[in-house]
């Protein structure tokens, strides 16, 4: 299966979305869901979001097998886990309210930047 570039782009933004959504929701509900499991109470609000965290990562996952039949290793590999590296940190700080200092924001600018440039390229 070959794929053109709104394809490639199409999944791999995809692929970055139900990454670091699940992501975000698994870190926010995590704990809490946690605390409430020990307690004996194992269906709530946070448990569920915990599931659909994890639900939403596993769906990338299947992503993921699209892109790697798709595209070559040398940039699926790179892209895809700089996407998900940059963006799951912003995400953090839009979401769970985490902070990131000037040196964090340069370092994930570097990242979108190296991602750019391996996608650019041939």
């Amino acid at each position: 299966m070959t794929l053109g570039i709104p394809g490639r782009i199409a999944l791999f933004a995809a692929y970055t979305v139900l990454s670091v959504a699940g992501l975000v929701m698994i870190k926010h509900a995590l704990a809490p869901a946690m605390a409430a499991a020990r307690a004996g109470d194992l269906v709530t609000t946070h448990s569920v979001l915990v599931a659909a965290g994890a639900s939403s990562y596993i769906a990338s996952f299947a992503v993921w097998m699209v892109i790697l039949a798709t595209t070559e290793l040398t940039v699926a590999y790179p892209v895809a886990i700089g996407l998900t590296l940059a963006l799951s940190a912003f995400a953090a700080v839009a979401m769970l309210g985490e902070h990131m200092g000037l040196l964090r924001i340069a370092g994930a600018a570097l990242i979108f930047a190296g991602v750019c440039c391996i996608a650019w390229s041939r």
